[in-house]
């Protein structure tokens, strides 16, 4: 095989590649058709949160008010177990805990859902948006 027949292979495996990404990336970079982390009204369809500068996954909370979860990149790379303040721009705090698994499991791209602590007499369901859910 001739250099330039093996060179048009490269380029082509290299632009593939890329389409690959930017296909798996789109839906990453694709704006929330509401408030971003809130519902547009009660009983519509939660909207994802975006993520932001600070956020490294995507969520969802369930009867959202205001709330909002920031998983940082150092939080997703450690590992750990943790417990998140999830108070946003709501009047009041609910916490939700991570397992180390549950980290983990963020970091190779599956989603998690958890149950937040009670507050002001109620609490919220947490999605975490997997790499393949958006």
């Amino acid at each position: 095989m001739d250099w330039t027949r093996c060179v048009a292979r490269s380029d082509l495996a290299a632009a593939l590649a890329t389409a690959v990404c930017l296909v798996m990336t789109a839906g990453c970079n694709a704006a929330p058709t509401g408030p971003l982390g809130r519902t547009d009204s009660p009983g519509s369809a939660p909207v994802a949160q975006a993520v932001s500068a600070t956020s490294a996954v995507r969520t969802v909370i369930s009867a959202n008010h205001g709330h909002t979860v920031v998983l940082t990149v150092d939080q997703l790379l450690s590992h750990a177990a943790m417990r998140l303040d999830i108070q946003g721009d709501a009047d009041h705090s609910h916490t939700l805990d991570l397992s180390a698994e549950d980290v983990i499991d963020l970091d190779s791209g599956a989603g998690v859902i958890r149950t937040s602590s009670i507050n002001a007499g109620h609490d919220h369901v947490v999605t975490f948006l997997g790499y393949w859910d958006y």
